[in-house]
């Protein structure tokens, strides 16, 4: 795959991150370095744990996700909501929220946001506004 490639076959996809017990990053994108968007593809793995209290937080930028498989739970401004399979969110991230699998099904999800922490251009970004890792970093255990 070329720096100018388009098109990324599914066989080329790559890991971006493996974050905690629960979270599965896989780049969605031909090189993340040029482009303004942030697209990727999210598992989240059942938590054994069961009583564990979300915590929300604000980041720079906006985010659309898109439910393919299970049921996630969106907190979004002090309110719940229970995502399934084809429901999808945008919202404003400088809003406080966060997501959770409260099942013992996986869950895998699309997720688009900007900006994108990868750009060239937005370097500075990058560790303000380093997503998932603030999602699993505000998921605490009782």
């Amino acid at each position: 795959m070329g720096e100018n490639a388009i098109v990324l076959k599914s066989y080329e996809q790559e890991v971006l991150d493996v974050i905690g017990e629960h979270y599965i990053v896989t780049s969605l994108c031909t090189n993340n370095s040029k482009h303004t968007l942030y697209p990727r593809l999210i598992e989240i793995l059942p938590s054994l744990k069961k009583e564990e209290r979300l915590q929300t937080y604000p980041h720079k930028g906006e985010e659309f996700i898109y439910i393919l498989e299970g049921i996630l739970t969106l907190l979004y401004n002090d309110e719940k909501h229970h995502l399934y399979p084809g429901d999808s969110a945008q919202y404003a991230s400088d809003i406080p929220h966060n997501w959770a699998n409260d099942t013992n099904k996986n869950v895998k999800l699309l997720c688009i946001s900007v900006p994108n922490p990868f750009n060239e251009n937005n370097s500075k970004d990058k560790i303000e506004d380093d997503h998932l890792h603030q999602h699993i970093g505000n998921t605490l255990t009782d």
